[in-house]
């Protein structure tokens, strides 16, 4: 049918900001998005089948329900899309296309594009919630194997320490794109092929255990090589991960000798799809013409306040941050700051440089957001104080500084540079009037700004290098920031019309 071809226009139309920042993690090809683009075809190729094998006559069975489904997806998106956080976007996005299907076709007629539609799931990024348990469980169980092989190796978290070098069970290593695409092969093959609802969990169930075993067998392999060879195996000196995906294709053989093993079981006990009534009939082309009008208001309705709320974030944009040239005894001077590098795309401005006196200096960086988009964001998964690539994190905590209202919670870092030098930082996040140390007070605030149509945020963060065990640093940057903090803030959260 037309109609769902129309239905998943409007939803690449209407969130089109969406499916961009989705397109761009598919492209980078990294682990768990690689095989988006597959997915996405085959999940459109289903749709397009069943739409052609598709005679129902659209019917309201459920419309009421589609409608408010809608709105209450439509309005998750939103709060998602302004606090730029990913897993909320696109988490909503295919329950939002069924839903318009359903509201066009009704849900008794929609139940056979149910698959497809859920079948994109296996191309969002929404699995690395279950990262860390297969991480762990990876760890766990490769302790175990090291033990039963007699190898001494000393764990520590996630680290595998042996004679011959130290292994690093990363995240990377926990398997996640191999047991997404088993669950994605296993659950194309189950509703193509088997019909027995319990078959189904069978082959899937067991396709996901397989992928499970197999990425602990991969890493413990690699680690028996590393340490036979003296870490100078091909599998750790070159390429360990193109390895896994040939451990996955011997892992395929069992798993589809169980799918054709389960599917002659059902064919022997005469098991086969369910017969469907005759639906065919035509349809009121003003009636679904109606409908899609009603689909195309619903879907467009939240994108079109976000975009209202874009422009008003722009026409807010201020101009460079003057910084003071006095505060204090302390003189500004703008000038590289050597062995710091913050990385904040998207940074509507940015300054770094240092506040001197006669005996000593403080380094400053700070930025400020008007405007913020997936991978361009004041605090989120690509933006750093202290580049990774430089830098080995140390101890974080957070302290008060300051006295009665003017107190505030700032982020104290002490960090490592790939230099050798220790240095001690000291940082809090500011939206609006209000300050803050942890990311999830900052998204929730920003959120609120946006709504208000008041948007602005950005961070402050001064820093020192520690001659020895970074006290008496982290007493001057205190009193620096207890006597000058809001100042710097004011200075970076000022408009181009000289608002704060």
């Amino acid at each position: 049918m037309a109609t769902v071809a129309v239905v998943v226009l409007l939803m690449l139309v209407c969130f089109l900001p969406t499916w961009r920042a989705l397109l761009d993690r598919w492209l980078t090809l990294a682990e768990t998005d690689a095989h988006g683009f597959l997915i996405s075809a085959i999940s459109l190729g289903l749709l397009a089948y069943y739409s052609r094998s598709q005679s129902a006559v659209p019917a309201s069975d459920g419309r009421t329900l589609a409608l408010l489904a809608m709105l209450g997806l439509g309005s998750a998106w939103l709060l998602g899309y302004l606090a730029d956080v990913m897993f909320v976007q696109v988490s909503v996005l295919p329950i939002l296309m069924y839903a318009g299907i359903c509201y066009a076709l009704g849900f008794r007629a929609s139940k056979v594009y149910a698959f497809p539609i859920a079948f994109l799931y296996f191309a969002l990024p929404v699995w690395g919630l279950i990262r860390p348990t297969l991480q762990q469980m990876t760890v766990v169980v490769n302790e175990w194997i090291l033990s039963s092989l007699k190898i001494p190796a000393l764990i520590d978290g996630a680290l595998v320490h042996l004679p011959s070098g130290t292994f690093h069970i990363a995240s990377g290593c926990a398997g996640l794109h191999f047991f997404v695409v088993a669950f994605a092969l296993s659950a194309l093959y189950a509703h193509l092929y088997l019909y027995s609802r319990r078959n189904k969990l069978t082959l899937v169930g067991t396709a996901m255990i397989l992928s499970i075993m197999m990425n602990w067998i991969r890493v413990a392999i690699i680690i028996y090589a590393g340490h036979v060879t003296e870490m100078q195996h091909y599998l750790v000196t070159v390429d360990h991960y193109q390895f896994g995906w040939y451990l996955f294709g011997a892992m395929l053989i069992p798993l589809l000798l169980l799918g054709r093993h389960l599917e002659a079981r059902e064919e022997r006990a005469g098991i086969g799809p369910a017969a469907r009534p005759d639906e065919t009939g035509s349809a009121d082309s003003a009636g679904v013409a109606m409908q899609l009008v009603t689909v195309a208001a619903a879907l467009a309705l939240f994108p079109g306040v976000a975009l209202a709320l874009d422009v008003t974030a722009r026409n807010q944009q201020g101009g460079d941050i003057a910084m003071p040239a006095r505060l204090g005894d302390w003189h500004w001077l703008a000038a590289p700051v050597p062995n710091w590098s913050p990385i904040f795309p998207g940074a509507e401005v940015a300054v770094l440089g240092e506040y001197r006196t006669a005996d000593t200096d403080i380094h400053l960086y700070l930025n400020r957001y008007s405007l913020q988009s997936q991978g361009n964001e004041l605090v989120g998964s690509t933006s750093y104080l202290f580049d990774p690539e430089e830098t080995r994190p140390g101890v974080v905590r957070y302290e008060l500084v300051g006295a009665g209202n003017d107190s505030f919670e700032v982020t104290i870092t002490t960090i490592l540079h790939q230099s050798g030098r220790q240095q001690v930082a000291l940082s809090w996040y500011w939206v609006g009037d209000s300050r803050f140390s942890r990311g999830f007070d900052v998204k929730l605030h920003e959120l609120l700004a946006r709504l208000r149509g008041r948007p602005g945020s950005g961070i402050v963060a001064v820093k020192a290098d520690c001659k020895s065990d970074c006290s008496a640093e982290l007493e001057l940057l205190t009193a620096f920031v207890e006597r000058h903090g809001l100042d710097l803030e004011a200075a970076a959260s000022r408009t181009a019309e000289g608002e704060s």
